[in-house]
């Protein structure tokens, strides 16, 4: 995953309670309150069970044994669940590549209650890393299990060295995401707690303990103990923000772009047009550049680099142009380039890799989606295409 090379940003408002008199009673409180997301998993005021399990490893062989705990309660918009687990060994070790080899925990949520864990359903998918946890929201596809476009909810897992146990808890919305992608959470919702422990991925071994039999079929799954809880009052966003939010997001192009999102409108404009991957944003103090890391490969880190881009982006501009002129010049250092060419299609500035050449700028070019295909770095090569030595 990407720090901030997001499929989508998720912003949450912490609630307070509701405040009066000094002996008034206190609404109220939001399980984001009660529960901070930080893998200290506290069962006070929860209703825990606890199961024997034993883990197995990929030929069904019996590895150890293991103790569960587990808790779940909601409020009324979010499904808080609390688990801890006995674990004699730790497996945590993470390069820059992704996970070597883990321990993990895995909630499986059959929404619908039908039976079956299927095509639209919820994941909850949190993993030990190297210094903290990873969590993923995925959900069933076809029998396979992909990330949400739209990500939503929070989980952290952590390691008790002395009590040789791990803790772990996560956080997330009871109804479906905006793409439909997580279906929403009712009284007729079955669930599955599957651990993992020394996962290998290289190797393809690793060793799971399920709460309940089956990972497809639901029928011997637990039902949520979901509680009727009245609406709780939660500060409304508010009015006259100023700024600027940037994000990244894989919702128009799969190794993702850069959008802006002006909180004081609600518009989001979308920035760059390229085939890189865009990692670790960050906005300058005049809101008016982006910096980020990018690489044409999302894990060959040696050869991400640091660029720049103009909030501004050009792509809702109408620019209009006369040949080469300092105006196009400039556009084109803002693209990313360090110099344009002239009219006549003679060379331009070759000391840099993303120097253009050859390319005709013409009055059509005003239009501003044919301007950035020629400053894209591809025009050379439809002019090959074109016409082939």
């Amino acid at each position: 995953m990407r720090t901030l090379a997001l499929g989508l940003v998720s912003i949450s408002l912490l609630s307070c309670r509701r405040g009066g008199s000094d002996d008034a009673a206190p609404g109220p409180v939001t399980l984001e309150e009660l529960h901070p997301i930080d893998g200290q998993v506290d069962f006070g005021g929860l209703a825990p069970s606890s199961a024997s399990l034993a883990f197995f490893d990929t030929t069904a062989t019996f590895v150890k044994n293991t103790t569960l705990t587990y808790a779940i309660t909601n409020d009324d918009r979010d499904l808080y669940v609390a688990l801890e687990w006995t674990d004699d060994t730790l497996n945590n070790t993470y390069t820059f590549a992704g996970p070597v080899d883990f321990d993990g925990v895995v909630l499986l949520l059959d929404n619908d209650g039908d039976g079956t864990y299927e095509t639209g359903e919820d994941k909850r998918f949190v993993i030990a890393g190297a210094s903290s946890s990873q969590y993923l929201d995925q959900h069933a596809n076809g029998g396979a299990n992909e990330d949400d476009v739209c990500g939503d909810g929070f989980a952290r897992m952590k390691y008790d060295a002395i009590g040789q146990k791990w803790r772990a808890e996560f956080l997330f919305p009871k109804t479906a995401d905006a793409q439909g992608q997580d279906a929403t959470i009712t009284a007729a919702t079955r669930f599955n707690i599957i651990l993992y422990d020394n996962v290998v991925i290289a190797s393809g071994t690793g060793n799971t303990a399920g709460l309940f039999a089956g990972t497809t079929s639901s029928a011997a799954w637990g039902t949520v103990p979901l509680a009727s809880v009245a609406a709780i009052a939660r500060p409304a966003i508010p009015t006259g923000l100023t700024g600027l939010i940037i994000f990244e997001s894989e919702h128009e192009d799969p190794k993702g772009e850069i959008y802006t999102l002006d909180p004081a409108t609600g518009t989001v404009t979308r920035i760059t047009t390229n085939s890189f991957y865009e990692d670790c944003l960050s906005l300058s103090h005049d809101r008016q550049w982006i910096a980020f890391h990018g690489a044409a490969n999302r894990t060959d880190y040696s050869s991400y680099e640091i660029y720049k881009v103009k909030v501004e982006s050009l792509l809702a501009k109408t620019l209009q142009l006369r040949g080469y002129t300092p105006v196009i010049a400039h556009a084109a250092r803002e693209a990313g380039y360090r110099a344009a060419c002239t009219t006549n299609r003679a060379w331009s500035h070759a000391l840099d890799r993303f120097a253009l050449r050859r390319v005709k700028i013409t009055e059509r070019d005003a239009n501003p989606v044919l301007f950035w295909a020629k400053l894209s770095g591809y025009y050379d090569t439809f002019r090959r295409l074109e016409q082939p030595a």
